[in-house]
């Protein structure tokens, strides 16, 4: 290619990339962030993750279920198409391992739902497609979803006094308006 072509091709490319790069230009400077509970912010956006009615699972007996409600709220930007998804929950070993709470930690099913309501320990509405994007929320908008935590009907009584922590995964992202 002679030289003096050179500069034109170089013009021509970055008025390309400014036309369309507005989609690339988005990518580069996107956050998303996987939060237990607690806050996230990039920018100008901005959530929390908590836990509204926090989960109570001390004294199961099996067969039991227990239920708590998580609570996802956007607390700022305008800007974007802000939206989250609840990922596949855990539940792991509190503290120092124990026989106990390495049996309970296998014995626990961990079930979000699509509502925020319940009544006595059954979740509202039906349970979640989890890493399903929800649609999208508005400034100020806040979800809740209730989180059912059952023990089995068949745990052996060697869970007692077992220790556990229930996480349920919520990731904040603010997706790009192109």
């Amino acid at each position: 290619m002679p030289s003096r072509l050179r500069p034109a091709l170089v013009a021509c490319v970055a008025v390309v990339l400014l036309l369309v790069g507005s989609t690339t230009a988005y990518a580069a400077w996107s956050r998303a962030t996987t939060a237990a509970a607690g806050s996230v912010a990039g920018g100008t956006f901005a959530g929390t993750v908590t836990w509204s009615t926090p989960l109570n699972l001390a004294g199961m007996y099996p067969g039991e279920t227990r239920v708590g409600v998580v609570q996802v709220a956007r607390t700022a930007g305008t800007n974007g198409r802000w939206v989250y998804t609840v990922g596949t929950p855990t539940v792991a070993v509190s503290g120092a391992a124990t026989t106990a709470s390495t049996a309970l930690a296998t014995r626990l099913t961990v079930t979000p739902y699509t509502a925020g309501t319940f009544s006595g320990t059954t979740c509202g509405g039906t349970p979640l497609t989890l890493g399903a994007a929800s649609a999208v929320q508005a400034l100020g908008s806040v979800v809740q979803h209730c989180v059912a935590v059952q023990l089995a009907a068949n745990a052996p009584g060697t869970v007692q006094g077992g220790a556990v922590v229930v996480t349920v995964p919520v990731t904040l992202e603010n997706r790009s308006t192109n």
